[in-house]
């Protein structure tokens, strides 16, 4: 088995006769999730049940530590291991139908009795010294950038008196943790890339994105347009839409069904668009219940509900139970909406009218256009000369969100914010 990223399908056939197919992954070092841990409890066997761990770097030597407690033991991480990556495991996703192989290092995991524990004398009152002295009137008196400079200092420190008492630890690197992700999730929200893959080097601006990052092979092949294509009103195939009161999609609809060769992969292309905007009106509501959103859709193919959820959805898990929890925020919405415009680009030879897509979403055209702007279109006028090549009216030659390559993504500003009144 290959280093870099390997991809092999298995085909399993199921009760109803059906095939699925089984992906199977072996990521690389780079990968962004937190690298998974084998446990060896030393002096516990079997392991105790109903655990619940923590990972966190300490500041001192930026080793990994992992904490576990329940009612009567803790235990914690004693020594770093010697050699990253011994193992490799499997991991499988039901809601994919893939199983991603991960490296893994063991770690030694300690037991500490909670009830010897608190039978242990406390630990003296720390001496003040002159630092701490210092830093306390710094706290009080001091200036505004010498009080941040104690606030990020002590983010990431431990008092001393607390050394010996795991319980006190654990409870401070959870509460530092949860502020630690909280401005991590922040950090992610304004730096995070909401585009699909682009190739910056090519100079035809239909080579830029790929239609397989936008809608991957299996669902498009999950697409079936023959009801379409078999309707014979345009309200029958209206209603045949997962959602039927785009006008967008409506005015590129009917008109590719009617000519003498259709167009399969645009018709496709158009129902995918549909797709995503019935997925957008229910995911704020209904995104937690997957039932409900597969009615909201029409009860599409597994396969594109599966990869909606995928790209566009964020997905945690309890502490307790490992239940999966899903959400729809403002940023996978600014996500589901770039990908959209993608697909619009596509269909309009690089050359889209901001305006229908802003109507058809509810959303101001200004903020459409910043969106047209994140993914590479500059917004202008088109030329008579351009007017007459795309077939627009000179009455309706508004501004267009217009496709170049290579591709210029806009310079995101980065200072300190500015302070509210």
């Amino acid at each position: 088995m290959e280093t870099d990223e390997t991809n092999e399908r298995i085909i399993r056939t199921l009760n109803k006769g059906e095939k699925r197919k089984l992906e199977v992954t072996l990521e690389n070092d780079e990968s962004s999730e937190p690298t998974p841990f084998i446990g060896n409890f030393t002096g516990l066997s079997p392991a105790p049940k109903e655990l619940l761990y923590h990972a966190y770097e300490r500041a001192a030597n930026k080793h990994i530590n992992v904490v576990g407690e329940n009612e009567a033991v803790s235990l914690e991480s004693s020594v770093q291991p010697n050699k990253l990556n011994e193992y490799l495991i499997a991991i499988y996703d039901k809601h994919s139908n893939t199983v991603t192989f991960r490296d893994a290092s063991e770690i030694e995991l300690t037991p500490v009795l909670k009830r010897l524990r608190a039978e242990q004398p406390k630990d003296p009152e720390p001496i003040q010294d002159y630092y701490t002295a210092k830093t306390a009137l710094n706290k009080e008196f001091g200036s505004k950038k010498a009080r941040l400079k104690i606030v990020t200092r002590e983010r990431g420190e431990i008092d001393a008196s607390q050394v010996r008492d795991l319980d006190k630890i654990a409870a401070e690197v959870d509460e530092k943790a949860k502020t630690k992700a909280i401005e991590e999730q922040e950090i992610m929200k304004e730096e995070s890339n909401i585009i699909p893959i682009y190739d910056a080097t090519t100079t035809d601006p239909s080579k830029v994105y790929k239609l397989e990052d936008i809608i991957t092979p299996a669902e498009y092949d999950a697409i079936d347009i023959q009801a379409l294509l078999k309707a014979k009103t345009e309200k029958d195939r209206l209603t045949l839409l997962p959602y039927s009161n785009s006008n967008y999609v409506k005015s590129r609809l009917i008109p590719s069904l009617t000519v003498r060769k259709v167009n399969h992969r645009r018709i496709k292309m158009l129902i995918y668009i549909s797709y995503m905007m019935a997925f957008r009106i229910h995911a704020f509501n209904n995104v937690r219940t997957r039932k409900l959103m597969a009615e909201g859709l029409g009860n599409p193919p597994n396969i594109i509900l599966d990869k909606l959820y995928e790209r566009f959805v964020d997905r945690t898990f309890t502490k307790i139970g490992g239940n999966e929890n899903f959400k729809f925020t403002l940023k996978n919405d600014q996500k589901l909406i770039c990908y959209m415009l993608v697909l619009c680009l596509k269909l309009d030879d690089n050359y889209v009218n901001p305006e229908p897509i802003s109507e058809d979403l509810g959303i101001p055209t200004t903020k459409l256009k910043v969106l047209f702007k994140g993914i590479g279109c500059s917004i202008r006028t088109l030329s008579k000369k351009e007017m007459t090549e795309l077939g627009i009216a000179e009455e309706y030659g508004a501004k267009r969100a217009i496709l170049t390559a290579p591709l210029k993504l806009p310079e995101h500003k980065r200072g300190p914010r500015k302070k509210k009144n």
